[in-house]
């Protein structure tokens, strides 16, 4: 439809600052460059929503559905 989105993402922050990557999510961390993502920045992680998430402890495990 070619309509502008804006989402809040959410991950576990470390550090806050972007130094850890705890909250990288592909090229993007959450802390320094969200956490409001626009439709182009959407479409580069698009392949990452629903294969994985982090535990408690900040460690990435796979998604199964």
């Amino acid at each position: 439809l070619g309509l502008p989105v804006q989402a809040i993402l959410e991950r576990l922050c470390k550090c806050a600052v972007g130094l850890c990557g705890s909250c990288a999510i592909g090229p993007y961390r959450v802390c320094h460059d969200g956490p409001i993502f626009d439709s182009a920045k959407l479409r580069v992680i698009a392949a990452e929503f629903g294969k994985r998430r982090m535990d408690a402890s900040g460690r990435m495990i796979r998604v199964d559905h």
